[in-house]
């Protein structure tokens, strides 16, 4: 939240400014400019006329076709914000590092191998090297003392290599390491870390490191589209996690350090191998949202309608034949997601959920609604389709959902 709050008064602070978008018109205001866009103008080499605005600290050269940085951009000193993304770059110049004033570095979608030693000398908090080729040479990354936001996707990163006298960016709250070829965490941050963030879906990870436990801060955590066949014990240490993700992976068993997650308000499970086993998900009693559709359950415990703070629910492609009988206690539940089960009945109790405002019953083979079903004045949209319902009966119900979109 805080990085997005920065990155706002940052581009408020950018528009409040003239931005020249002509390297001609500029010219004639060299003293005055302070912001400079020659993004997408099919640029082969960096205008040698660029370097001649002294005050300039905002500078876009996205969008072209560069292929190198001369080094008089160590000219630019009050740049503070540099953005290079979609071009050609293959290396960069050894006087980057004396952009003293550089706070936000976008190189996003280039071919980068590797960087200068003289990286680890700025003082830049936001970085974005997505999308490049810094498979064996990120280590001086995590040298960088100021850095709070460092994107990493798409490097084709195997490995994790960092600093043998340990990691500088203790300031660091937002890791994206998205999109890799990580088999498993081995990150281990100092102990007094504020990592708040940490992306690494699309991965290839079986087993998380100790070092994850280390992470005392994490509040977001994603690990979909992975190889996790369990969670580790190693979660119970992340206290304050406020958002967990583990879906698509292959996931047979819960572990019971989820129950140390107290804190925790979204948990992703969808798309996994469970077969039972959820009850642990009981103890979460800040849970808002659930989604454990796509996996092989036959049943609910009826446990989980002790979460009070429950919006979300989604038990939707499952084996199911039968809801709690006491489904109706999750006053605070919006939407419910059924569909594609083996239900054959709703229990009387769901007309209960007076906050429900969205009820998919699609392709399970209900016969009759319960009658209770006309009690739900918040519903917005009943989904009822490849069902056999009672025509007679339905059409009883429905005329007394008169704001409701029905789909049968």
């Amino acid at each position: 939240m805080r990085i997005l709050i920065g990155l706002f008064v940052f581009i408020h602070a950018v528009f409040s400014q003239r931005i020249y978008t002509s390297l001609k018109e500029a010219l004639k205001h060299k003293e005055a400019v302070t912001h400079l866009d020659l993004s997408g103008q099919q640029l082969k080499k960096v205008p040698k006329e660029v370097f001649e605005f002294p005050h300039l600290q905002w500078l876009n050269l996205s969008n072209n076709a560069l292929e190198e940085l001369p080094e008089q951009i160590e000219r630019l000193s009050a740049l503070r914000y540099l953005d290079l993304s979609q071009n050609k770059l293959q290396t960069l110049p050894s006087k980057i590092g004396q952009l003293k004033q550089l706070d936000t570095l976008i190189l996003h979608n280039n071919a980068l191998e590797a960087l200068p030693a003289s990286f680890a000398e700025l003082n830049i908090r936001y970085l974005d090297v997505s999308d490049n080729e810094l498979a064996q040479h990120h280590k001086i990354l995590f040298q960088l003392k100021h850095l709070t936001h460092l994107d990493l996707r798409k490097n084709g990163i195997l490995h994790l290599y960092t600093p043998n006298s340990g990691i500088s960016c203790k300031n660091l709250r937002y890791l994206d390491l998205s999109f890799n070829l990580l088999t498993s965490f081995q990150l281990a941050l100092s102990s007094d870390n504020v990592l708040d963030t940490l992306l690494l879906s699309h991965n290839r990870i079986i087993v998380l490191g100790k070092g994850i436990a280390t992470l005392k801060r994490l509040r977001y955590l994603d690990l979909s589209h992975n190889r996790l066949r369990a969670l580790s014990d190693v979660l119970m240490h992340l206290k304050n996690l406020k958002y967990l993700n583990v879906s698509d992976n292959f996931i047979e068993v819960l572990s019971p350090a989820l129950r140390q997650l107290k804190q925790l308000k979204q948990l992703f499970l969808r798309d996994n191998r469970l077969q039972g086993g959820i009850e642990v998900l009981c103890s979460l009693d800040s849970l808002e949202v659930l989604d454990v559709a796509y996996n092989y359950l036959k049943q609910i415990p009826s446990c989980i309608t002790t979460l009070k703070s429950l919006r979300y629910l989604d038990l939707s492609n499952n084996e199911l034949t039968e809801v709690p009988s006491e489904i109706g206690a999750l006053k605070a539940l919006e939407v419910l997601h059924l569909e594609r089960n083996q239900l054959k009945a709703l229990p009387e109790s769901i007309g209960e959920l007076e906050r429900l405002k969205v009820l998919n019953l699609n392709f399970n083979e209900i016969h009759r609604l319960p009658d209770t079903l006309v009690q739900l004045q918040q519903l917005e949209r009943l989904y009822l389709r490849g069902n056999p319902l009672d025509f007679k009966h339905f059409s009883e119900i429905r005329k007394e959902l008169l704001t409701t979109m029905v789909e049968w």
